[in-house]
């Protein structure tokens, strides 16, 4: 179905169901699904309300099994060349978000994966605050 509607022109950067989600946010279990959005021109730094894509999977469930799928496609649109110091209209970037977590394994795996994809640890918010 999707193959589909690319093949007729959709606009896979369109906000869905006017909710503020993204195609790829709706694609967030299915990684062949989100690679190939993410071929076919979706673009990969915008999310709803100014966040990007990686800043809403940098914020993780308390449901393991959600918040491991949430990592992957984190790791999946860094891979991808997903901006790591994209900023949301509050300034913050997508590591003020994985900071924000309760500190697991994972969490940390994932703060190294944004800081070596480039992740500036310096870059202030509008408020001033930086993720350290």
């Amino acid at each position: 179905m999707i193959k589909c509607l690319i093949a007729n022109g959709a606009d896979l950067n369109q906000e869905v169901c006017n909710r503020g989600f993204s195609v790829i946010q709706c694609a967030l279990f299915n990684n062949d699904m989100m690679k190939l959005l993410i071929d076919n021109g979706c673009d990969i730094d915008k999310g709803p309300m100014g966040r990007s894509m990686l800043m809403i999977f940098c914020v993780k469930p308390d449901d393991h099994d959600s918040a491991e799928c949430f990592s992957d496609a984190a790791e999946y649109l860094l891979n991808f060349g997903a901006d790591a110091n994209k900023t949301a209209d509050d300034g913050t970037t997508a590591i003020f978000y994985a900071l924000s977590q309760k500190n697991s394994e994972k969490d940390f795996d994932l703060i190294e994966l944004l800081v070596a994809n480039g992740a500036n640890i310096d870059k202030a918010n509008l408020e001033g605050i930086t993720p350290l």
